[in-house]
């Protein structure tokens, strides 16, 4: 082999593992730039994501995804003209089953995995100011797909493996462990079609389901809008009274 060939292999692996040598901090940054910057993601105070929702049985209708700062969530679904609802007020998390008139207030891991949804710019931005930890686990193909591969301990102890898309520094899967039917499983969801909204990217479609399984739960919103009037009550628990 040629002195020649050799310097050329020898600039090229530097130059691998200097790409691969990026620190937490550095992807992070990539992360909030392309997320829209943080003075961007500061101006967003509410948000409302419409769409349909398939369920793995086969079951679909209309949903609807709110969020409105600090911390409220609400998620509304259709089936066969009865409503469900999952949703977070700031202080309580809470259930209404298709068909019912009163809300069920959630406990434990259910209602910390609601309040998670709350969070508006997700756990990854300022995530040391909301009491979280991460770390680096480096690089891992995903279905195809160079990703950086973070480990996120959430403030409750919710620990998520969060796979950032090497391309576009965006979330391409989640994976974590969540209740189902009051089982708890490894549950992972793929994030795509991503779409820019007044500057900031969206996911339009959800595909989440257990890992390794093919049936899914899909959703796919086909519109988004920012900044749109959410009253408080909006989140709040119905009751009988």
């Amino acid at each position: 082999m040629s002195r020649r060939l050799l310097a050329a292999l020898a600039l090229s692996s530097a130059a691998a593992a200097c790409c691969d040598a990026q620190t937490l901090d550095e992807i992070l940054t990539r992360y909030l730039e392309a997320r829209g910057g943080a003075q961007r993601l500061a101006t967003v105070q509410s948000l409302r994501l419409t769409g349909q929702i398939q369920f793995a049985v086969g079951l679909s209708g209309p949903f609807t995804l709110e969020r409105r700062r600090p911390k409220s969530m609400r998620a509304e679904f259709l089936l066969e003209g009865a409503r469900g609802v999952q949703a977070f007020d700031g202080h309580v998390a809470w259930a209404l089953a298709p068909g019912e008139k009163a809300g069920e207030a959630l406990s434990g891991r259910e209602a910390g995995e609601v309040e998670e949804q709350s969070d508006i710019d997700g756990p990854l931005v300022d995530w040391k100011a909301k009491g979280h930890s991460l770390a680096l686990l480096g690089r891992q193909m995903l279905e195809g797909r160079d990703t950086w591969k973070l480990r996120l301990t959430t403030a409750k102890g919710n620990v998520r493996t969060v796979f950032l898309d090497a391309k576009t520094i965006l979330e391409a899967c989640i994976e974590g462990t969540r209740t189902l039917g009051g089982q708890e499983l490894l549950v992972e969801s793929w994030l795509s079609d991503y779409r820019t909204v007044d500057g900031i990217p969206i996911p339009f479609r959800i595909e989440s389901g257990p890992k390794g399984s093919r049936e899914r739960q899909r959703i796919q919103f086909d519109k988004a809008e920012l900044n749109v009037p959410l009253d408080a009550s909006r989140f709040r628990m119905p009751s009988l009274r």
